[in-house]
């Protein structure tokens, strides 16, 4: 599907069409967790997974083309987490953890632009 962004899927991320792989499960996420999205509003069109606070996944640039046309952009961003998950609450008005989050690790050999996951082991 066009403009569509999914992250959690079995360890993929859908970014308008391209599959990439993550280190991240959503399968992993343990019972009370709190996963979060989010797209960044200062025009790079970032994507950032959190769990708990902690950055999970980070997709560089992912929506920046659909952000810089004019007039506001609705979204409607997925969370894939229907491999483990027995219920979900929405939580209206959450807030983002407060950077910085950690953006500068990244797996080995991962190019400028890419799609940036962590490990457990990366994220301290």
């Amino acid at each position: 599907m066009p403009h569509t962004y999914i992250v959690g899927y079995w360890g993929c991320v859908f970014l308008d069409g391209k599959e990439r792989r993550t280190r991240w499960r959503a399968d992993t996420v343990p019972v009370g967790a709190r996963v979060g999205a989010l797209v960044s509003g200062d025009g790079s069109g970032d994507l950032r997974i959190f769990v708990d606070g902690t950055l999970v996944v980070h997709a560089e640039g992912a929506l920046q083309e659909h952000l810089c046309g004019p007039g506001p952009v609705e979204l409607f961003p997925v969370v894939d987490v229907f491999a483990a998950t027995l219920s979900v609450q929405l939580q209206a008005l959450a807030a983002a953890p407060a950077p910085p989050w950690g953006d500068d690790v990244s797996p080995p050999g991962s190019p400028t632009g890419s799609l940036v996951s962590m490990s457990p082991s990366t994220r301290g």
